[in-house]
């Protein structure tokens, strides 16, 4: 699902400007899909430190692609919406904040939204606070939770 994403947010790096581009890209998606199902996989990304957030990146990337194998109908992770370079340009623009609390609402908005009805958790989750922000809104909403993969 890169090829969507990454051209529709692709200039911006402000968060609240992302979310709406990105949530278009779903309902589309949503439209073109038969089975009305969009799976969202999450995981560790920066939680074992800054450094790590490449190797995660990687890893989360190549576990959507498994899930991706085993299932029907489109499945994204934050691999898919984000490419290295964009989240290098979010985090060093000027207005980037420092906090967990803006990545909690743009993710929380892209699994409230509607468009998405699954939630692939994957190994380590657990040690991720926005994995488990991600699994608690899914619970609340409530999404098909899938265990660890």
């Amino acid at each position: 699902m890169k090829e969507l994403f990454y051209p529709a947010i692709d200039r911006f790096t402000v968060l609240y400007r992302i979310l709406p581009e990105a949530l278009a890209v779903l309902e589309a998606v949503h439209k073109k899909n038969p089975s009305g199902r969009i799976g969202f996989v999450s995981g560790l990304i920066t939680s074992d430190g800054p450094a790590f957030r490449e190797k995660n990146m990687v890893i989360l990337d190549e576990r959507t692609k498994a899930i991706r194998e085993k299932h029907g109908f489109p499945i994204f992770s934050a691999s898919d919406v984000f490419s290295q370079d964009h989240l290098e340009r979010i985090i060093t623009s000027p207005f980037y904040v420092d906090r967990p609390e803006p990545w909690f609402r743009f993710w929380r908005s892209i699994l409230i939204d509607g468009y998405v009805t699954d939630i692939f958790m994957t190994k380590r989750w657990e040690q991720s606070v926005g994995a488990r922000d991600e699994f608690y809104t899914a619970q609340r909403i409530p999404l098909s939770i899938h265990s660890p993969v």
